[in-house]
């Protein structure tokens, strides 16, 4: 237990759960501020830049590997150039969270720097960035998403066929707001529990563990409560960022409030709101007030 404890720790997230004691959020947790300008973290290092290096230079192998599945022959060559260019756009310029977590429990787990565990584990890192990118793409074409990464959405690149896809984002979107009572805490946690909880910091630790033969279940399971906490507390700080942030930092234009998304800010402020403020406020998320965001921002 202690084990998947430090594990879970050994990101910067977790450290900082860890320091605060956080493993049952309750609606009077606010986070400070002081943890989004901080200068000690802007040059905290947890991966050394040149195995960081070394991990980004294996994607041109991964790229080639999915291509590689690809029957050969003059009429599939357009679906090969299509894996090439999907995976190149979406993947390889993210923060790399999934695949630094990996790398670092690895590092924890065996510390086996021999040339065919790197390659291993650069495998399984790109693993996780893949399942990232799939993610996002889809994110965004629900969220009709104008940027991502300082770049424009993959949808936004090659926008063909997207016209129906968005029309039943915005009915999914419409049904949710004649639901709005499922805007709650308890409806928040579970969400993120899968949004964050299980792929963000769940997966990437445990198929680490799993490559190097922890396959204990009761290990896992702790595994698993401290990465739900940990990813709890990273969809709040995602939150704020996408709210309060100047979108020149983040790399994309923060949409949360004009989509009407179910997020830690509207949460609380609907937990914290009278009934008659509570109507403003879903006047105002659901299309019926212009410049809704600088409304609710004031």
């Amino acid at each position: 237990m202690n084990s998947a404890r430090k594990l879970c720790s050994f990101n910067l997230l977790g450290r900082t759960a860890v320091k605060f004691g956080i493993s049952q959020f309750r609606k009077e947790i606010r986070i400070q501020s002081k943890f989004y300008h901080s200068e000690k973290l802007r040059g905290m290092k947890l991966v050394p830049i040149e195995r960081l290096k070394t991990w980004r230079s294996h994607f041109p192998h991964i790229i080639d590997d999915l291509k590689s599945t690809i029957p050969e022959g003059e009429k599939m060559a357009m679906a090969a150039k299509w894996v090439d260019d999907v995976v190149d756009y979406n993947t390889p310029h993210g923060k790399g969270i999934r695949a630094i977590q990996v790398i670092l429990a690895d590092q924890y787990l065996s510390n086996d720097t021999s040339p065919e565990n790197i390659v291993s584990i650069n495998q399984l890192a790109w693993m996780m960035e893949l399942v990232q990118a799939s993610a996002c793409v889809i994110d965004d074409i629900l969220d009709e998403s104008e940027t991502r990464r300082d770049r424009l959405c993959w949808h936004k690149v090659n926008n063909r066929g997207m016209e129906g896809f968005n029309d039943e984002s915005r009915d999914v979107r419409n049904a949710l707001g004649k639901n709005y009572d499922l805007y709650n805490l308890e409806f928040y946690k579970d969400m993120m529990e899968f949004k964050n909880g299980f792929y963000t910091f769940y997966l990437p630790i445990v198929s680490t563990m799993m490559k190097n033969g922890i396959r204990d279940k009761a290990t896992h399971m702790e595994v698993e409560r401290l990465a739900l906490d940990i990813g709890f507390l990273f969809a709040m700080q995602d939150d704020y960022l996408d709210c309060f942030v100047d979108p020149m930092l983040t790399g994309k234009i923060g949409t949360d409030i004009e989509d009407g998304k179910c997020t830690w800010l509207i949460v609380n402020a609907f937990e914290k709101s009278s009934e008659q403020q509570r109507q403003l406020l879903l006047v105002i998320i659901f299309d019926l007030v212009p410049d809704k965001s600088l409304f609710i921002h004031n």
